[in-house]
């Protein structure tokens, strides 16, 4: 208790000492206030702040006296224990926080997700961002919802005759996903919508009841796979759109009669056609570059085809198989014509090879056996291993003074009697028949 009353004293007498000291100085003139009012102002200004930070009692002002307004003196009459009655107001202000005030419709800046205004209901105002895609389901598809379109990814139903949707959820279905209607055991005849622009891989691959399928014209990718071994689809007819017949397109299609349009087309790829047994008649339009490896491998109805002078690579055994196929010209961009190509081709009787090809591949026309005249072009460097063997048939032929070499069996089992080449070419002992007469230029 003596403790505070101790240093309440000293704190009186401190500010006390501090304002009798302001005010001695006044009077010697070493301050100097030029407006009375501004010393009644200040004198007014600490004494309320005297007074409302303790209340003291006369004794302190008696003390001050006595000691003639010394501070040493005031503290040493405190040191002396001297009784001086002291009234201290302990009395506890209410804390008060601080709170920021802003004009009508203000709002902090830091405050409200950064909006400088109210929102009347927040949760209807803050937009959640949409994923993409989002799975979806009904009675008849699983289906993915992107923010444009819609990708059919697995159909869910039965019908035999089925006419594909053509929005859901009031987006376009334009995609027909991967496998999305494989091995569909009823399905007979699907009806795409126009909107369809890709077919993916295997989309339609193992329905062997499959009959017609219709195409929309807008359609521009058809996946690898698409119609693999829908063994009863009987005719197609491919749009303009389609730049690639992919591998195994129409793979083991082995009712499939007809193959219509294709006129942007470039690319024919692996074993496209390959088994398709009845198939009869197929255009390839200019603009074709390559046909891949057993793209009409086994085509055994197919009785003619224009090859288009724009293509320049048929892959190993692309025709082999053929064994209806009458008549072929290999045009002059395709350099090689490449092993077993038309191995095979029974019925083959009329062979044109323009001048630009170069080189004839192992194989490329073993077994033509109704093929009977052969006449090479000025370009031919080079005939392959058996590349006509037991074509039976083969009695006439006419080799460039260009070619360097004629390889083992090229034309072993023909009926070649006679042949002139060039004393520079390379020939092997069985190259010709036994009894057949080599001249050399």
């Amino acid at each position: 208790m003596m403790s505070k009353i101790f240093w309440g004293m000293v704190a009186t007498c401190t500010l006390a000492f501090g304002i009798l000291l302001a005010v001695h100085l006044t009077d010697t003139g070493v301050l100097d206030f030029s407006k009375k009012e501004n010393m009644e102002t200040l004198d007014s200004s600490m004494e309320e702040s005297v007074e409302e930070s303790m209340e003291v009692s006369d004794g302190v002002y008696e003390l001050i006296d006595a000691t003639d307004a010394k501070y040493d003196g005031a503290m040493q009459a405190l040191q002396a224990g001297e009784e001086i009655p002291v009234v201290r107001d302990y009395t506890k202000k209410e804390s008060v926080s601080y709170r920021p005030v802003y004009k009508e419709d203000e709002v902090a800046s830091d405050r409200n997700d950064g909006k400088d205004h109210f929102m009347d209901d927040p949760s209807e105002s803050l937009e959640v961002p949409e994923t993409w895609p989002q799975e979806k389901s009904n009675d008849e598809y699983k289906y993915q919802l992107y923010k444009d379109y819609v990708e059919i990814t697995e159909y869910l139903g039965n019908k035999s005759d089925l006419v594909v949707a053509e929005d859901l959820d009031g987006k376009p279905v334009t995609h027909i996903g991967e496998s999305a209607f494989s091995d569909c055991e009823k399905l007979v005849r699907v009806n795409l919508p126009d909107s369809i622009v890709s077919i993916g891989e295997n989309a339609f691959n193992g329905n062997e009841e499959l009959v017609d399928v219709s195409m929309p014209e807008d359609l521009t990718e058809l996946g690898l796979g698409a119609f693999d071994g829908c063994t009863h689809l009987a005719k197609i007819d491919i749009p303009s759109g389609v730049a690639e017949l992919k591998d195994n397109t129409f793979n083991e299609c082995e009712s499939l009669m007809k193959v219509t349009g294709g006129e942007g087309v470039t690319k024919i790829g692996t074993a496209t056609f390959n088994g398709c047994t009845d198939l009869q008649e197929i255009t390839l339009y200019n603009g074709i570059e390559s046909i891949g490896e057993q793209a009409f491998m086994e085509c055994t109805s197919l009785t003619k085809i224009k090859l288009p002078s724009t293509l320049m690579t048929i892959g190993t055994e692309a025709f082999s198989g053929c064994t209806a196929l009458e008549a072929v010209t290999i045009p002059k961009n395709v350099e090689t014509v490449e092993e077993n190509t038309f191995l095979g081709c029974s019925s083959l009787q009329e062979l044109t090879i323009k001048k630009g090809v170069t080189v004839i591949g192992t194989g490329a026309f073993m077994d033509c056996i109704a093929l009977q005249e052969v006449t090479f072009p000025s370009t031919i460097v080079s005939i392959g291993t058996d590349a006509f063997s037991n074509c039976q048939n083969l009695a006439d032929i006419s080799i460039g003074k260009k070619v360097k070499s004629v390889k083992a069996g090229a034309f072993a089992g023909t009926l070649v009697k006679a042949v002139t080449i060039s004393s520079s070419c390379s020939v092997k002992q069985d190259s010709f028949p036994a009894d057949c007469t080599i001249s050399y230029y």
